[in-house]
């Protein structure tokens, strides 16, 4: 190296002694780290949501319990508002009115009737979609009895009469045997010739089949 060289080293040494050095920006550096760390984790958190949110929408659709709508078969044995009874089995009402069920329909005595000779309501006389009833005077009042035959099987029946609305008490035979029986009582006498508006509902509310009986 000769003379000129050194002078213009010595030179540069020189200048650049006189440039300040700044402290490293490390504060600023960790806010970024930590800024970036923040946004990876909730990008992590967007993608575990999305990968979970169909699982979440199979498991509810398995479960799904809507009833059968008309046009098709619903066992009568799962309706939650009728109660299953085998053939000949009687059911004594709380008025003290017998009922029994047969494959050809549903047999009822009211109290102080004699017992061999049961009104009747036939499978065979109630068109398909169709109510069959019949109604006794009792010593305490009036009972209604019949057939609800259709594709599903009814969660609820009512008659409206003499400005109450009664619930029916729903029975049926096991397996599906596409009918259903139900018997309503009133403590109001007199009304056995009284023509009650009979609502027949599923399960889910829906309306059935209206009619006056």
């Amino acid at each position: 190296m000769n003379t000129d060289d050194d002078a213009l080293a010595q030179a540069l040494r020189q200048a650049a002694s006189r440039i300040p050095v700044s402290p490293p920006p490390v504060a600023a550096v960790v806010r970024q780290g930590r800024a970036l760390r923040r946004r990876r984790r909730a990008a992590g958190l967007a993608v575990a949501a999305a990968l979970l949110a169909p699982v979440c929408l199979l498991a509810v659709r398995s479960g799904d319990t809507s009833p059968v709508r008309p046009g098709g078969t619903a066992s009568a044995g799962t309706s939650a508002g009728a109660e299953t009874v085998t053939p000949g089995e009687k059911v004594t009402t709380p008025s003290g009115t017998s009922l029994w069920l047969t494959g050809r329909g549903v047999f009822l005595v009211a109290a102080g009737h004699p017992a061999s000779a049961p009104d009747t309501v036939l499978v065979a006389d109630t068109p398909p979609g169709h109510v069959g009833g019949a109604s006794r005077g009792t010593g305490s009042g009036t009972v209604w009895a019949g057939i609800y035959r259709g594709p599903e099987t009814p969660a609820k029946i009512t008659l409206a009469v003499g400005g109450r609305t009664l619930r029916a008490r729903l029975y049926t035979l096991p397996g599906s045997p596409g009918w259903v029986a139900y018997c309503a009582e009133t403590s109001t006498p007199g009304l056995a010739t009284a023509k009650p508006t009979v609502r027949v509902q599923a399960a889910d509310g829906t309306l059935l089949l209206t009619t006056r009986l």
